[in-house]
């Protein structure tokens, strides 16, 4: 998708800060959260990552985004169930 912005508007993204700020979530949010709003480069983020926050948010049941969900092929890698886990059971 081509932007038609002027180069000064178009976002700049970091592609390891939203990595970090998604892993250090569980630090200040307690595990309760039902509800993530994330907007930003999701292509940079990895299974890993996904891994980790879903682990930490047991109870989420709805994840909105904000920029192309094109982005997340990494969720569904992190949200497939294992013989001991299912991942965020409560996830709409």
């Amino acid at each position: 998708m081509e932007s038609h912005l002027p180069d000064w508007r178009r976002p700049k993204y970091n592609k390891y800060a939203l990595c970090g700020v998604m892993r250090e979530l569980s630090t200040s949010l307690p595990s309760s959260v039902d509800s993530f709003i994330i907007n930003g480069a999701l292509h940079f983020v990895d299974t890993e990552t996904w891994d980790h926050m879903l682990a930490a948010f047991p109870c989420v049941e709805r994840l909105k985004f904000l920029s192309s969900v094109a982005g997340a092929r990494n969720l569904s890698s992190a949200l497939k169930p294992t013989a001991s886990v299912v991942p965020c059971p409560r996830l709409l």
